[in-house]
């Protein structure tokens, strides 16, 4: 368990609406490598910082196809609309979608925001 994880109890489900943490609370929760429990935050996630919006689904799994490997994640989301621009990846064009982890994310109220 890394800084930022402790007593967190958060976990948010479809159709929640949600806010992104700023950046300083979501470093507290990064090792090293700029990771949490393995998932890195990427560079193309810090203009959803402090933004509202809306829970897709929970992830408990994910393929990787360059591994031909199966990930199992804990803790993690997928925002509605939200994906990698590709901007900080050589232009990639792939548009994948952003996986966040629970820690990084707050209880909201309102609507939440367009992902653009």
């Amino acid at each position: 368990m890394f800084a930022g994880h402790e007593g967190r109890t958060f976990q948010p489900r479809s159709g929640d609406v949600v806010r992104v943490r700023q950046f300083e609370q979501i470093r507290a929760t990064l090792d090293q490598r700029g990771t949490c429990d393995g998932l890195p935050f990427m560079p193309e996630m810090l203009p959803f910082c402090g933004r509202t919006f809306r829970v897709g689904r929970r992830v408990e799994h994910v393929f990787i196809d360059h591994l031909n490997y199966v990930a199992r994640l804990e803790n993690t989301v997928i925002l509605h609309e939200l994906r990698c621009d590709g901007a900080q990846h050589g232009g990639c064009q792939m548009g994948c979608q952003l996986m966040w982890k629970d820690a990084w994310l707050a209880p909201a109220q309102g609507q939440p925001e367009a992902a653009s």
